[in-house]
């Protein structure tokens, strides 16, 4: 009863269990699993529901250091990201694509499709200018909360 199947996918049980097995990994086999992950994403989801799984692929070979298979699906996620108009998300996906770029061609590529998004999202700002929303948190004063703040 450690794990539990819903909608034809398995999951951790609990929490715990889920930890637990993580905590035991071997950053070797960590970076093997997140491997096989995306490559049986890659393999399983027929061309046309590929956008839907871009994200998971792409974090997935990130995390196995499949540079060019991160590259390729960010820029797929990014650009499904773009379609749905959630142009801090494609952002976040062309961030992932610099990242795993290989060679100037790559990062030139990355930098053009960022400007373009700024353009189609009214941004005036280039990339790295613009300010970031904070945390939930961000911008409550100690005197807002209502419990005592020890120093």
């Amino acid at each position: 009863q450690l794990l539990v199947e819903e909608e034809g996918l398995f999951r951790c049980a609990h929490r715990i269990v889920q930890d637990g097995v993580r905590e035991r990994l071997t950053a070797a086999r960590r970076k093997e699993l997140h491997r096989a992950l995306a490559l049986g994403l890659e393999t399983l989801a027929p061309p046309a529901e590929r956008e839907e799984v871009a994200g998971r692929i792409a974090n997935h070979a990130e995390h196995a250091n499949e540079s060019q298979l991160a590259h390729r699906y960010a820029l797929m996620a990014s650009d499904a990201a773009a379609r749905r108009y959630a142009f801090d998300e494609a952002l976040g996906w062309l961030d992932l694509a610099g990242t795993t770029a290989e060679n100037e061609a790559e990062r030139g590529e990355v930098n053009q499709r960022a400007q373009g998004l700024f353009q189609v999202a009214g941004w005036e700002q280039p990339p790295g200018a613009r300010k970031r929303r904070g945390t939930p948190a961000w911008g409550i004063n100690r005197e807002d909360l209502d419990f005592r703040v020890l120093e």
